[in-house]
């Protein structure tokens, strides 16, 4: 129901007012519910966004940048999904299961394989085509959330043949650049 009925439908009962569509009050309860209607259409927003389920735009980035995370570039499904996995905790947060979805919701794809016996995880994360410094902040993020107890190794799985063979460039032609493998794997995407 909107305003305006809303506001009549109580009015009405009172029989002090004539309500009809050409009288000045009416005139002025119309006037009231647009102006009613303008924030409760902005409330509508407000509720959707601060639930990641629904929110869609400043709720998304806002969570997102409470986490240093921005994803603008990704779908709003996608961010969805990244948000919740990044914000769940619980008994399964730690198991391999919980730190897959964890790094999932980095933005990146991953391999983990672990060992009890010796309190070590090995994650590689295999996204390709990551910058340093996205590198160096996915790293952190994966570190503040693993057990400190368990000794972790990280990854980056950047280049591939698949890869180097899309570049259609011989050998020779990518011998000459004269790269290290240090200078690739600090290259900017």
């Amino acid at each position: 129901m909107d305003s305006l009925n809303s506001m009549i439908k109580k009015l009405l009962p009172l029989n002090i007012y004539t309500l009809d569509e050409n009288t000045n009050i009416y005139n002025e309860l119309y006037a009231y519910s647009v102006g009613i209607n303008m924030i409760f259409d902005e409330l509508d927003i407000l509720f959707r966004e601060c639930f990641i389920e629904t929110a869609e735009s400043f709720g998304l980035l806002t969570r997102e940048k409470i986490f240093d995370s921005g994803h603008e570039d990704f779908s709003v499904s996608k961010r969805r999904q990244m948000l919740s996995g990044r914000m769940s905790t619980g008994e399964e947060r730690h198991t391999k299961k919980g730190i897959k979805d964890f790094i999932t919701s980095l933005g990146v794809s991953s391999v983990i394989a672990e060992h009890p016996k010796w309190q070590q995880i090995f994650v590689e994360i295999t996204s390709f085509y990551l910058g340093a410094d996205r590198r160096r902040y996915i790293e952190s993020e994966i570190r503040k959330m693993m057990p400190s107890h368990q000794e972790v190794f990280i990854t980056f799985g950047n280049i591939d043949w698949t890869y180097i063979d899309s570049g259609n460039k011989s050998f020779e032609s990518l011998d000459s650049l004269d790269y290290t493998w240090q200078s690739i794997n600090n290259k900017e995407k």
